[in-house]
C-alpha cells in the first residue's frame, strides 16, 4: 500500500522509441497499474537543452496524466564543459523542484567520470550543484 508503482522507463529518443513508444504501452495496456510514469533523457549541450528538457518532461506528465520520475538525466559526452554542465543542472533542478508534475528525479550517474558527480575525493563542479552545495 506505501509503494509507489513506476511505469517502464523511456528515453527521449525519437519514435518510435520515447514517448512514441510509452503511448503505444498504454493504449496496449490500459488495465496496468502505475502510479507515476519514468523517463530518461540524454542530450548534446547548447543554449537550448534545457527548453528541451522541460518540454520533454512536460509532454510526458500529459501524455501520461501522472507525475513524472526522471531517473536518469545528463549530457552526452563530449558535448559539455564541466561549467556548462554544472549550469545546466542547476537550471535543470529548479525546474524540477518548483514543478507539480514531478515526483522525483536523479542525475546520471555518480562515478569520476566526465560531467559525473565526484572529482578525485570529493565533489565535481556538477555535484556540487546537485549536492546543493554550490
Amino acid at each position: 500500500p506505501d509503494v509507489t508503482i513506476v511505469g517502464p522507463s523511456v528515453t527521449n529518443g525519437q519514435a518510435p522509441m520515447g514517448l512514441d513508444w510509452l503511448s503505444r504501452f498504454n493504449d496496449c495496456c490500459p488495465d496496468a497499474i502505475v502510479d507515476a510514469t519514468n523517463i530518461h533523457f540524454y542530450d548534446i549541450y547548447d543554449e537550448k537543452t534545457i527548453d528541451r528538457f522541460q518540454a520533454q518532461v512536460e509532454k510526458a506528465a500529459s501524455l501520461s496524466g501522472k507525475k513524472v520520475w526522471i531517473t536518469e538525466f545528463g549530457l552526452n559526452p563530449g558535448s559539455a564543459s564541466e561549467e556548462q554542465a554544472a549550469s545546466f543542472l542547476k537550471d535543470a533542478m529548479a525546474y524540477l523542484d518548483g514543478s507539480d508534475k514531478v515526483q522525483g528525479y536523479s542525475w546520471f550517474m555518480v562515478g569520476d567520470g566526465e560531467n559525473q558527480l565526484n572529482s578525485g575525493n570529493g565533489l565535481s563542479a556538477v555535484g556540487k550543484v546537485y549536492a546543493g552545495a554550490a
